[in-house]
């Protein structure tokens, strides 16, 4: 069946439909047509290769960085834990060992003192010395159990779950992910706050509290200064600071007991934060 061109001007025969437009249209509008849409060809072409140079042009390690410092931070935390379980461990082992050498120790000591007062007064009997020698036969044989002591010692492997670090792709930064847990916050309290490795410092209704991931309240204590202008957890000395508009305090974390630190001369703080394992930086 015959066809015209669909240009409305042109009664010549079809004899080619583009594939972009999905128009029948004779050879002379075709070309035509072809030579038109080649500048948007071309204009795209530029498009597609800026986006490929941009492409190549992403480096990785930059994307990865925050990420992959939150990881090593991470871990480190994670080295100080087990470290403090294991030195608290040595710790209850030495205690426990301590106390059986102090006891013969003491029992030792007790006899020498015996024995020395007997021969300094110059007086004893032979029950005396009969009952010294019977003390000092059992505490031999004691001593010389000494090293069979056995020292139990049930160690469970450490397991870490999977889930402890959840990762997630965020690609569009307009959407917010499902709140995990939600607290009420009351409008006078001061809006900063603080965490380790463990829990969240903030202030409340005029007091301090520690609540942990699930927004349970750890521990709670009384905030009677002035108004909270910022805080910060500090690693090394195992406590949190918070600066008012004039004074620095230091929160001791297993009791949320508050300590004035003084300073020289009266300034306006306005933030904090720890560096590392060494400073403290305010202005």
């Amino acid at each position: 069946m015959f066809h015209t061109c669909e240009i409305s001007t042109c009664d010549s025969p079809t004899l080619i439909t583009c594939i972009c437009c999905k128009k029948s249209l004779c050879r002379e509008y075709f070309v035509e047509h072809d030579y038109l849409l080649r500048p948007k060809l071309n204009d795209l072409t530029k498009q597609i290769n800026k986006i490929f140079d941009q492409f190549e042009s992403l480096d990785m390690k930059t994307i990865m960085s925050d990420s992959l410092k939150k990881l090593d931070e991470w871990r480190l935390d994670a080295y100080q834990v087990i470290d403090k379980f294991y030195e608290n461990k040595c710790t209850e082992l030495n205690y426990y060992i301590n106390n059986i050498l102090n006891k013969y120790e003491k029992d030792i000591n007790d006899l020498q003192l015996k024995i020395e007062k007997m021969i300094y007064v110059q007086q004893t009997t032979n029950h005396n010395i009969e009952l010294l020698t019977k003390n000092i036969q059992t505490l031999q044989q004691q001593i010389d159990q000494i090293k069979y002591i056995s020292i139990q010692v049930d160690i469970r492997p450490l397991v870490i779950i999977d889930k402890l670090i959840y990762v997630n792709i965020v690609t569009d930064l307009s959407k917010l992910s499902t709140p995990y847990q939600t607290i009420q916050r009351i409008p006078l309290s001061s809006n900063a706050m603080a965490s380790n490795n463990q829990y969240l410092l903030i202030h409340q209704n005029s007091k301090l509290y520690l609540i942990d991931e699930n927004l349970f309240i750890i521990r709670q204590n009384h905030w009677f200064y002035d108004r909270i202008q910022d805080m910060c957890w500090s690693k090394i000395l195992n406590c949190f600071f918070i600066i008012t508009l004039h004074d620095i305090y230091q929160i001791e974390i297993n009791t949320l007991l508050v300590k004035q630190i003084n300073t020289t001369e009266k300034n306006f703080w306005q933030s904090c934060t720890c560096f590392g394992y060494i400073s403290l930086f305010i202005k």
